[in-house]
């Protein structure tokens, strides 16, 4: 059986995963293009079939993304509205299907019908994700240290709070950087034409 103690180890190995493979993506591709770099990783393929198989991979990666990130709403939908839907048998199977392609439909016209939909999300995810991962997660721990001053006699003690300073600065400076380059982009992309309900700035183009 599955020990519920083992998730923060799940949580932590697979974050630190992802956190090496960004950062690695990140420095080659800056370090080959500097300044013309790509904004999505699409535009490094040439056209052709090549671009066809990263589009449809993406595409299976982000329903595999978005049908597991639905399952956390919806049940918890079902458990203030529609408690049936947690049932067993075939009632319950067609009410969690209509609810979770009620709420299918209404994100695909959020997404369309909002304009530069993808630009206010990439600003909500400059400003939140880097407080919420490199500000505010140091700053407790520094406020925590501060308040346990006897114990702070173990060399690991320092090293954490030095590590934890760290992070820090580097949350506050990817939250400056990245909410004004998100910022740039979105003016940038305001003056463009198409984007208006249903318009789409395809990466063809982009990358072209």
């Amino acid at each position: 059986a599955k020990d519920p103690r083992d998730f923060p180890k799940s949580v932590c190995s697979s974050f630190f995963t992802l956190f090496v493979v960004y950062m690695v993506v990140g420095i080659v591709s800056h370090a080959r293009c500097g300044d013309k770099s790509p904004g999505d990783l699409q535009l490094v393929v040439a056209k052709g079939p090549w671009k066809v198989v990263v589009g449809v991979l993406m595409t299976i990666h982000l329903t595999i993304s978005y049908t597991l990130y639905q399952q956390v709403l919806c049940r918890a939908i079902c458990i203030k509205v529609l408690p049936g839907a947690l049932g067993k048998g075939s009632q319950a199977r067609v009410q969690w299907f209509a609810l979770t392609t009620l709420l299918l439909a209404a994100c695909y016209l959020c997404a369309n019908l909002v304009p530069l939909f993808i630009d206010l999300v990439n600003l909500i995810g400059a400003v939140f994700c880097t407080v919420l991962s490199c500000v505010f997660p140091p700053m407790l721990v520094l406020a925590l240290r501060k308040q346990d001053r006897a114990n702070r006699t173990r060399w690991v003690h320092w090293v954490s709070d030095g590590t934890a300073a760290a992070v820090l600065v580097l949350g506050v400076y990817l939250l400056v950087s990245c909410t004004l380059s998100c910022l740039v982009v979105l003016g940038q992309d305001a003056s463009k034409s198409g984007n208006g309900p249903f318009g789409c700035h395809s990466i063809n183009d982009a990358g072209s």
